[in-house]
């Protein structure tokens, strides 16, 4: 009699919409017998980034209940009272796969209804949870957030918060992020712009310079805040990109 194999919840992913690719095996020593099979010990997903230990039946549903949480996205099914940012109107321009339907943006402040707030927070911790962050899951009452809704789902969010200064990055290596090094000396900014996240299916399409740009402007009644007057976290390597692109100079401003 014929036995039928038990498929592995990793082939089994496809019901996400999406496989995730082949997991990246992790340098150990070897604590399994290698018979031919095709995965075995810790690997990383390459697509919601968990490590787990493959064959672990326990690991494996963490990580499809995981992995299921990160690439379904943040559902949105909007607000009756939206604060729409009237300016950003051309992300239908944006050539875009899947497309984007009901595409909007959203000012959030914190002294919104404690409704609002909560789905915010949700938000917030979802957000730094994939990057990997600390968090305490709520908007600091200085800071404004502004959020891509498209097919109701959040695809984009930014948080932005009041500074007086920022230190400009003096390395030009934008490649090595641990190789930083910046000026003591600091220079006058006025936003800071402490998260910047866009959910992957939606990325390579402009909305984080879209969500900047809305920030810039939204950030104070009736100015428009200056690129050099702008500085940013410590971010990671890609962020470095985004913002050596956005600013025009590897030299841009950075603030604790």
């Amino acid at each position: 009699m014929a036995t039928v194999r038990k498929r592995p919840l990793i082939e089994m992913i496809d019901v996400l919409g999406k496989n995730p690719k082949k997991p990246k095996i992790l340098a150990t020593k070897q604590l399994h017998l290698d018979f031919g099979q095709k995965f075995f010990g810790p690997v990383q997903c390459k697509r919601c980034g968990m490590l787990y230990s493959y064959g672990q039946s326990q690991d494996e549903l963490d990580h499809y209940e995981y992995h299921k949480k990160i690439t379904s996205g943040i559902r949105f099914d909007g607000w009756k009272n939206e604060r729409r940012v009237e300016a950003i109107e051309s992300f239908d321009r944006v050539s875009s796969h899947p497309p984007m339907k009901d595409t909007r943006i959203l000012l959030v402040l914190p002294t919104d209804i404690k409704a609002h707030l909560k789905k915010i927070d949700s938000i917030i911790a979802h957000i730094d949870n994939e990057l990997g962050i600390s968090t305490t899951g709520t908007l600091n009452p200085n800071a404004k957030l502004l959020m891509c809704i498209s097919n109701r789902k959040v695809v984009g969010c930014i948080v932005v918060e009041s500074i007086t200064e920022g230190f400009r990055i003096m390395s030009n290596d934008e490649n090595n992020s641990s190789s930083w090094s910046c000026s003591e000396k600091s220079e006058p900014a006025l936003m800071g712009v402490n998260k910047v996240w866009v959910f992957d299916s939606f990325r390579r399409k402009g909305i984080a310079r879209k969500l900047l740009d809305a920030a810039r402007h939204n950030f104070k009644p009736g100015h428009i805040i200056p690129k050099e007057a702008i500085a940013f976290t410590d971010p990671t390597v890609d962020g470095r990109h985004f913002a050596v692109s956005y600013c025009g100079t590897p030299n841009f401003l950075i603030y604790r």
